[in-house]
């Protein structure tokens, strides 16, 4: 092996290791953030299923941002394609967790992955955009 091809096995362990550490993050963020809209509905007992499914896709969008913001800050650049691909394999994940429990492909799963991928990809953004903190020495932190 030379040495780029061990510079090219690098950086794509790399880009696994993040779209991991986006998904397990984003995945949990998603399930707490679902939890919390449930207990608000149950809270309320007025809310109506016509409720249900912004809850749901808002649950969802939040734990896309939040995996591809994970994601990108473990990757350190590329915030917006690590993103998109943390939404996208979260969507698989929802899919897959969808059709085992006998849910049907329609155009709500169609948004719901447009949906996840444009706010992986803008947690990334933001991940990799924001500012450093300087230590009491001046040097600037991750």
């Amino acid at each position: 092996m030379n040495g780029e091809s061990v510079k090219d096995i690098r950086a794509l362990s790399k880009w696994f290791r993040s779209a991991a550490v986006g998904v397990v993050f984003g995945s949990i963020a998603a399930v707490l953030a679902s939890a919390a809209a449930a207990f608000l509905f149950v809270k309320l007992q007025s809310a109506n299923e016509a409720a249900l499914l912004p809850a749901a896709l808002t649950a969802a969008a939040a734990g896309a941002f939040a995996g591809g913001y994970a994601g990108a800050r473990c990757s350190g650049s590329m915030g917006m394609a690590v993103g998109a691909v943390c939404g996208l394999l979260m969507t698989a994940v929802f899919l897959a967790a969808g059709l085992l429990m006998g849910a049907e492909i329609g155009t709500v799963t169609l948004l719901r992955s447009i949906l996840m991928m444009l706010a992986g990809a803008a947690g990334g953004v933001v991940a990799v955009n924001r500012g450093h903190k300087r230590s009491k020495s001046g040097k600037r932190r991750k």
